[in-house]
């Protein structure tokens, strides 16, 4: 089924910005109506694999760039799909009626109209052709391959495992030398896109940021502490500054993390906190 056509390239006026607003309101609900009695039948033929946040990597051959990525979020379990093609939210039915196969459907769009988004249009007339997928999986990424009646590859998405940070650390070394504060610790939480924890004397917090374009891509930005007057400032500040640093994680079996920089320096390395530890902490 085609997607909902979008409005024609012009100006937009106040009123027609009040109803673009309006429509993002109501897709949600439109969609819930039109996806009403397919849930029970697709929940039969989920395979979890291919549930979550996807991010689109290539698109007919060529590779999908720019801030504003486009994304699927797939929720197979309810036959359902949302995310953006680079302008306009999306959204409709997705169906899973065997191990392999996939198709989009009922697919309705946003009509906001953009300067600068090259894949919009593609990706609006892409998905309804999708029958069939295959995941991939190289390191932390898993790569989920889109094909077409004829098995062959229309659209790549693509997803970053970074998963592994989630949880509680120690840090244990500080630019190659060993940390015995047990005091500087901090907690991830990739889904949330937030850490929080103590440099050993103040509170901090800050965002995570993921690069769709990098292996093992993660960085943490808008870094904030509180003021408190510290004993042992060097190391706070070695601390904070190794953090402004990283740009790749590496686990190191189940228990243990080390950041790298852009040039593959190790300049934290953590341990996961035990449940014992975390409990003793409360």
């Amino acid at each position: 089924m085609a997607v909902a056509t979008l409005i024609p390239a012009m100006a937009q006026t106040a009123a027609e910005t009040d109803v673009i607003a309006q429509e993002e309101l109501q897709i949600a609900e439109q969609s819930a109506e039109q996806l009403a009695g397919q849930q029970s039948a697709a929940t039969a033929k989920v395979d979890p694999k291919i549930n979550g946040e996807w991010t689109i990597y290539n698109l007919r051959g060529d590779k999908v760039t720019g801030e504003e990525r486009p994304f699927i979020n797939i929720v197979a379990a309810e036959g359902r799909f949302y995310g953006n093609n680079g302008c306009n939210i999306i959204n409709g039915s997705v169906d899973t009626p065997s191990k392999g196969a996939i198709s989009f459907d009922r697919i309705l769009s946003t009509r906001m109209m953009c300067q600068d988004a090259p894949f919009e249009y593609m990706i609006n007339v892409t998905l309804p052709e999708v029958k069939f997928y295959s995941i991939k999986q190289y390191g932390h990424e898993s790569y989920l391959d889109l094909e077409n009646e004829r098995h062959q590859v229309i659209m790549v998405l693509r997803r970053h495992n970074m998963d592994f940070l989630n949880g509680a650390w120690a840090v244990t070394r500080i630019d190659g030398e060993s940390n015995t504060d047990e005091g500087i610790q901090m907690v991830i939480d990739i889904p949330e896109g937030r850490i929080h924890g103590n440099t050993g004397c103040n509170l901090l917090n800050g965002s995570i940021l993921i690069d769709p374009d990098k292996s093992h891509s993660v960085q943490f930005d808008h870094i904030g502490v509180t003021r408190r007057a510290c004993p042992d400032m060097a190391k706070e500040t070695s601390f904070l500054v190794a953090l402004e640093e990283v740009e790749g994680a590496y686990a190191e079996g189940n228990n243990a993390v080390v950041l790298r920089d852009n040039r593959g320096r190790e300049v934290i390395k953590m341990r996961r906190l035990s449940a014992e530890e975390l409990r003793a902490q409360e």
